[in-house]
């Protein structure tokens, strides 16, 4: 080695070193931020070992990340999933059974708008039979629990009405067109989505809605079908604007397809027969229709709008309505429009939250059955400590049969312990990393993979030393076999990390990352390590 190289390996050494205190006093200081410097670690040593020409300075940068490793596993709060933690279950329970591929479509579904709108990454949502849906995560949260129920009991129907006609359909949105507004766009409004259309469905609407200017277009999600709104009349016109009641309920009216109002002092039990009931929580019938099948409970009164065209039903959650634009003159000239925009006002605290949700349902379509959200229950953390130490224990067993595969397949010492070494130190790392972020039953499994595909590119390695021939060209054939490989396997598990079955993202995951960590770390600094232990003996079959 020329001095040129000496002070370049120095310097990778010394960097090394450098870094590896650096990351560890972060870790100290800030645990939280374990799943971000294992990331950086991993990158930087393996950038340090892959472009490093001498054995001990890949060696350096593998032990440097294995301190970090350490550090991690010690001293910071690894992040069990619900499988080993705990948490909670909650039961979602399907308005009537369906067959299995439309079961596979629900938690599909249901799995993507969690993901979207609580952006939870430790949760599990499984079909269970052929009418219930288990969703199970690690947080014993009750915002978050309200958050769940409003997002998974939405069906995601979206429609338009005007007077009285289905002009807009949620099947129609294009993919991938779906997206918030900024308050600024918007005239007013506290939140925005906007939305495009497909051709055929822009000219129907053009078509249905000509000469309608001054309309409103009534924006409805979840529009209740065959329904029956029981109300007292003086709470509905106390919601209207002041002097302006009765053209309020005309508009309210308006609005009502499918639906009829009815006050208090009109209904009896003999109306709700065959109808979805709306009952308002103060409503005197409430007490008598609320342990009825097909009654709901609401909450909310309608929200109105005074323009110069008059008083138009604004907004009203309870029957799915989320706006009520006023159609233009030039959107009912005949003119083909594709884009449209849902806009509402919530106050600034709950303004991004409901256009998130919005964004949410309408990005995936609507749900083949109405879900109902059950009581939550309590996973029991013991029950979890034991998954993991039986994952842990087939941990252990792995480690330990390859250890007596290696052992009897060489039985040498001098190349069993370097073996078992590299092994163990790529576990640590590959715990340490996966365990930053969510480690549960996948996980692990993947782990447990990667120890047997680590074992074979050492054995794959260590045959080729022992051949005859130079040590250059044989270590290029091994490292050429052992990158196929690993390509192989990327190539194979990539595209389950965007699978909607949530439970083998883990497994590729892990077994992507111990490929990537294998090529660029382990197998280096393993192949110097031979080098070293069997320093005379390579030389002689190099002659």
């Amino acid at each position: 080695m020329n001095f040129k190289s000496f002070v370049k390996n120095l310097n990778k050494r010394n960097f090394s070193i450098a870094f590896a205190l650096l990351f560890s006093l972060i870790l100290l200081f800030s645990p939280s931020s374990s799943g971000a410097v294992m990331l950086v670690s991993v990158i930087l040593f393996g950038y340090l070992s892959s472009t490093a020409k001498d054995s001990k300075t890949k060696l350096i940068a593998l032990f440097c990340l294995a301190f970090i490793s350490l550090i991690v596993v010690l001293f910071t709060p690894l992040k069990m999933g619900v499988d080993f933690k705990g948490g909670i279950r909650v039961p979602l329970t399907l308005q009537e059974p369906v067959d299995e591929a439309t079961m596979e479509l629900m938690v599909s579904e249901i799995k993507r708008r969690l993901s979207d709108f609580l952006g939870l990454k430790a949760i599990t949502v499984r079909g269970v039979g052929n009418n219930q849906i288990h969703v199970e995560f690690s947080e014993d949260d009750e915002e978050l629990l309200q958050k769940l129920e409003k997002i998974v009991e939405k069906q995601g129907i979206f429609e338009g009405i005007v007077d009285g006609e289905v002009v807009l359909r949620g099947e129609n949105i294009i993919e991938g067109t779906v997206s918030r507004v900024p308050p600024s766009f918007l005239d007013g409004a506290t939140w925005g989505v906007s939305f495009s259309i497909d051709r055929k469905a822009a000219e129907e609407f053009a078509q249905k809605v000509k000469g309608k200017g001054g309309k409103p277009l009534y924006m409805f999600l979840d529009r209740p079908k065959n329904a029956l709104i029981v109300i007292p009349k003086d709470e509905l016109l106390d919601s209207a604007p002041p002097g302006l009641e009765i053209d309020a309920l005309l508009s309210l009216r308006d609005s009502l397809v499918d639906m009829e109002l009815v006050f208090d002092e009109e209904f009896n039990l003999s109306m709700a027969e065959g109808k979805n009931v709306l009952v308002y929580k103060d409503s005197k019938w409430v007490d008598l229709l609320k342990d009825n099948e097909n009654v709901t409970v609401f909450y909310d009164l309608p929200s109105f709008l005074v323009g110069s065209r008059g008083v138009v039903l604004d907004k009203w959650e309870a029957i799915g309505l989320l706006s009520s634009p006023i159609l233009g003159e030039e959107v009912t000239s005949g003119n083909v429009v594709q884009v449209f925009t849902i806009s509402g006002n919530s106050p600034p605290e709950e303004a991004d939250e409901e256009a998130r949700l919005i964004e949410t349902i309408l990005k995936g379509g609507s749900l083949p059955v109405k879900v109902f959200t059950g009581s939550k229950t309590q996973i029991p953390s013991k029950l979890g400590e034991r998954f993991f130490y039986y994952s842990f224990f087939g941990l252990v067993v792995a480690l330990l049969t390859v250890s007596l595969f290696v052992s009897l397949r060489y039985r040498r010492v001098k190349l069993i312990v370097p073996m078992i070494i590299i092994t163990f130190v790529e576990v640590l790392i590959l715990f340490a990393l996966v365990g930053s972020f969510n480690l549960d039953l996948a996980s692990m499994a993947g782990i447990i993979a990667v120890v047997g595909v680590s074992i074979d590119s050492q054995i794959v390695i260590t045959d080729e030393l022992l051949r005859r021939g130079r040590i250059k060209e044989k270590l290029e054939k091994a490292f050429e076999i052992i990158k196929v490989n690993a390509l192989i396997i990327i190539v194979s598990m990539f595209p389950l990390i965007f699978s909607p079955f949530v439970e083998i993202i883990g497994f590729a995951t892990s077994t992507i990352l111990g490929a990537l960590l294998g090529v660029l770390v382990s197998r280096p600094a393993y192949a110097s390590l031979v080098e070293l232990f069997l320093k005379d003996e390579i030389k002689k079959l190099e002659e």
